[in-house]
């Protein structure tokens, strides 16, 4: 008999030991393709929102957080840029001028404040309802209306930041006006709402007069 039957019969005889051996081989072989693949998409899905994004300005700190901050609306950004130093940058005519405004969240899903020019500039699409129209209007990201349970039609109130800061920032209730097709990016987690309903939220007048606010926080691209 040759070795090769030899093994045949071993593996004949013990196929539950066999079997194990088989699966361990296999998951130390396939383990490490696994972790670089996924390092390989994570990385290109990283560099490709930022690719497409020339410049992020904000309040002076770390650009790191700044940079997160501005591309994915996870890291704290604490400082903000004067409505003046917008209107500044928009009317130098270097290029298109987004206000970015994530200070708050609404059911733990990241508010952001923002123009109808950022769902062009992501080439975002509808895909149910409408884009908002007046203060108070909210689209959601498509992970974020499955996480919260809302269609167009439906109420969404903001968090509070500050339970006991009664003179700040106040729950707002929104207006569901629509949910946009997934992307695969973090526009999927978002509740967009126009800047100037951020700045309600913050407590900030009423968002009736653009020059009411020249000294209101808002961050650009």
């Amino acid at each position: 008999m040759n070795s090769l039957w030899l093994a045949w019969l071993y593996l004949r005889r013990r196929r539950v030991a066999a079997s194990v051996m088989v699966a361990g081989v296999a998951l130390s072989l396939y383990l490490p393709l696994a972790a670089h693949w996924a390092a390989n998409a994570f990385d290109k899905a990283l560099g490709a929102r930022a690719a497409t994004t020339p410049m992020i300005v904000g309040a002076r700190g770390s650009r790191f957080d700044l940079v997160l901050h501005g591309l994915y609306f996870r890291a704290r950004s604490e400082g903000t840029v004067a409505h003046g130093e917008f209107t500044a940058l928009r009317e130098a005519g270097h290029g298109r001028v987004i206000p970015l405004h994530v200070q708050f969240t609404a059911g733990g899903q990241p508010v952001v404040g923002t123009s109808l020019d950022y769902f062009e500039f992501r080439e975002l699409q509808m895909a149910r309802g409408e884009s908002m129209a007046l203060l108070g209007d909210c689209v959601l990201g498509a992970n974020a209306a499955r996480k919260l349970n809302l269609s167009p039609g439906d109420k969404l109130k903001t968090d509070r930041k500050n339970l006991f800061d009664l003179a700040g920032d106040y729950p707002l209730q929104l207006n569901v006006t629509g949910v946009l097709a997934a992307t695969g990016t973090a526009d999927d987690e978002g509740v967009f709402v126009d800047v100037k309903t951020a700045w309600i939220i913050a407590g900030h007048g009423h968002g009736h007069d653009e020059r009411e606010h020249h000294t209101r926080p808002a961050r650009s691209w």
